[in-house]
């Protein structure tokens, strides 16, 4: 009638609604964030949950045993920080104070003896680094001004654990109503389905992330306080926060802190790199395969394409959740095809 088609009306509304949501979910990509970040924390503690309702007492709603988790995760995380943070917090005021001289001075340091095979390159590494050093203090003064900002406001060390509780308190209501959003019981089968893989792939990639840090913090401490490299407390704890991204993360964490301990005057400098690289090629081919184990099932370099695009899009935020997000729309996609 009047040339009205009804189906490609439908589709229009469909396509409109669909950029409505996703313009309203781009503006308030800051609340979307902490409440994303608060679901991969309940990930990481629904095993400690699990094991905790088999074996405290039958009589204890799921709620206590839940607040007996939290209690004691964070109450033992807590006592962990507070001993380790005080040193660290030395760490990093010392260097903060000593950083614009240490970067000042990094062209003189070359003068110390260099690795043989880098001998003969003296002169255009020294070339090299007196045009860019001046370069090193405002990118580290702009990543510090972004990591201080995003540390110390409150939603992330009070709402996140906050909004994690009552994910994993809900979360059988939860997946109960949106079986019922879909009626149909083969649809609502095939959704079932989908979140039972999403459930394990989050869970299995957020505790092999997680070990993998621990790994990465306790290898560099150990190394770096045995060698005596400067500030290696705060350099093991840049770095195991940095291999929450991956990929890029490993590598500016190996970068960072090779630098640190060069502008110190380190003069071990060459066999901290070959540490670095033999941990690295340790860590990428045999404890990260062993960890991931085929939970993500992402190619290297499409996992390489979606923390270059998740930097694009959302900074900082979209390179840590890259991988979860591919991984998700992965078996989304499995399903449907």
């Amino acid at each position: 009638m009047l040339g009205f088609d009804t189906r490609v009306a439908r589709a229009t509304w469909t396509v409109l609604l669909i950029l409505l949501a996703v313009s309203i979910t781009w503006l308030a990509r800051g609340a979307v964030l902490v409440f994303v970040l608060a679901l991969l924390l309940a990930y990481l503690i629904a095993p400690a949950v699990a094991l905790a309702h088999r074996w405290l007492p039958a009589r204890w709603s799921y709620g206590v045993k839940l607040g007996v988790v939290y209690l004691l995760l964070f109450g033992s995380a807590g006592t962990a920080l507070f001993l380790v943070v005080s040193h660290i917090g030395r760490e990093a005021a010392d260097l903060a104070a000593k950083l614009p001289s240490l970067v000042k001075s990094g062209g003189a340091l070359l003068d110390q003896p260099l690795p043989t095979p880098l001998e003969p390159y003296r002169e255009q590494i020294r070339t090299f680094v007196e045009q860019h050093i001046q370069d090193f203090i405002p990118f580290l003064g702009s990543f510090g001004r972004d990591v201080l900002s995003g540390a110390t406001n409150l939603l992330y060390f009070v709402l996140i654990p906050i909004l994690s509780f009552l994910y994993i308190l809900e979360a059988p209501t939860v997946r109960d109503k949106v079986g019922e959003f879909f009626g149909d019981r083969n649809h609502r089968s095939k959704v079932d389905a989908v979140l039972a893989d999403v459930n394990l792939c989050l869970g299995a990639y957020m505790r092999a992330v997680l070990s993998l840090v621990s790994a990465t913090f306790v290898a560099y401490g150990l190394y770096f306080e045995a060698t005596f490299v400067p500030y290696a407390l705060l350099l093991s704890a840049v770095s195991a926060v940095f291999e929450f991204v991956p990929v890029v993360g490993p590598l500016a964490g190996m970068v960072l802190s090779v630098a640190v301990a060069i502008f110190s005057g380190y003069p071990h400098w060459g066999w901290m790199i070959v540490f670095l690289i033999v941990y690295r090629v340790f860590q990428d081919y045999v404890l990260s395969p062993w960890l991931l184990g085929s939970g993500v099932e992402l190619h290297p370099l499409l996992v390489l394409f979606g923390v270059l695009v998740g930097e694009s899009v959302a900074g900082i935020p979209g390179l840590f959740l890259s991988v979860p997000v591919m991984a998700t729309i992965r078996i989304i996609y499995r399903h449907l095809r």
